[in-house]
């Protein structure tokens, strides 16, 4: 395993700790509470994962779970272990991540112990990725870029931000922190917004919440995403609600999204791109009445969309610049009513 090397995050460990607010102690045991729900609300902003991570990463291409250790730091100063299996995830940075993203898999019974719903067992890990100086601030474009889409709408993903130390068990000495954020489970989603997820390839728009697929098309067209798809149902999750036909769009995973530009990005052939900023609309909207109904929702969050990132100590100043600047260029277009109707009609 590559050595893993931390950066001097001294002076930033004394600011507060995180983005968001300081919501409060743990809260009393819940039919409906959940690993995820308990992190949040906990406040738990410091996770140690101790796991073979030799193994782990010298063999990312394989899809085994390891046992593993996660230690959570409660505010008050106390911790708590729990015994779980953690195994790499994702296509692309599976494949090139130094790092790269995890599932944590924890056990049912301390799940069962705990008070908590033991059917949302399993969360997504977004790690650093690569070991250099900028990996941390795409990491966090990308969770701001969710904290953006839940603004929109609750049909979408929750995420935690939290630092995360990695200590390898081949060699305990060999240890990094490093940021990461927690994906709410994808089942723990879908019954938030009332339905059961389902697998359906080639769809059309006209079996979909219209709404939900109108958001997912502007908000990606806006970040500067092309690396989804509903045909062939990349990085979206289908959400089917009860005694209703239409299937209702949650996308995830906007890493290779211009407003985070990744070290990985790469032009996509299909559109032509020539350059990475470059927006193409994925789909197209069915009337000029849905296309203003759902620019108008994009303009009463002008504001909100180009502040929001920017009390987050961790964020740089190059990096808020940069994603304030990307949005502005979003909302010109807004303004420009010809531009629309050739894009999206």
């Amino acid at each position: 395993m590559r050595k893993l090397t931390t950066p001097n995050h001294t002076t930033l460990l004394g600011i507060i700790f995180f983005c968001l607010p300081y919501i409060g102690q743990a809260h009393p045991v819940d039919s409906n509470l959940t690993i995820f729900k308990k992190l949040v609300n906990d406040s738990i902003r410091h996770i140690t994962i101790e796991a073979d991570f030799d193994s782990l990463f010298n063999y990312k291409k394989l899809t085994d779970e390891q046992k593993a250790k996660l230690t959570i730091k409660n505010p008050n100063g106390t911790t708590q272990e729990l015994g779980i299996k953690v195994k790499t995830r994702g296509v692309y940075r599976r494949r090139y991540c130094e790092v790269p993203p995890l599932r944590l898999n924890f056990k049912n019974e301390e799940l069962d112990s705990m008070g908590l719903n033991k059917a949302y067992d399993k969360l997504k890990l977004v790690t650093h990725c690569v070991e250099n100086e900028n990996a941390e601030q795409v990491l966090l474009k990308e969770y701001w870029t969710y904290k953006l889409y839940n603004e929109l709408t609750p049909n979408s993903f929750k995420v935690h931000l939290v630092k995360v130390t990695y200590i390898n068990t081949r060699d305990t000495s060999n240890q990094t922190e490093r940021f990461g954020f927690l994906i709410e489970n994808n089942n723990e989603m879908a019954h938030r917004l009332g339905g059961e997820l389902v697998v359906k390839y080639g769809l059309t728009p006209d079996k979909l919440v219209a709404s939900s697929h109108q958001n997912a098309m502007l908000f990606n067209y806006m970040i500067g995403n092309l690396d989804w798809h509903i045909e062939l149902k990349r990085n979206i999750k289908l959400v089917q609600l009860p005694n209703k036909e239409e299937i209702m769009v949650v996308p995830y995973d906007f890493d290779m999204s211009a407003i985070v530009f990744p070290s990985y990005a790469r032009l996509n052939p299909d559109y032509g791109q020539e350059n990475f900023t470059e927006r193409f609309c994925v789909g197209r909207f069915s009337s000029k009445e849905a296309l203003t109904v759902t620019t108008q929702k994009f303009l009463g969050l002008k504001t909100d969309y180009l502040t929001a990132f920017n009390e987050c100590p961790y964020l740089t100043k190059k990096s808020k610049i940069g994603m304030a600047v990307y949005i502005k260029s979003f909302y010109r277009q807004l303004n420009r009513k010809k531009k629309l109707k050739k894009v999206f009609l």
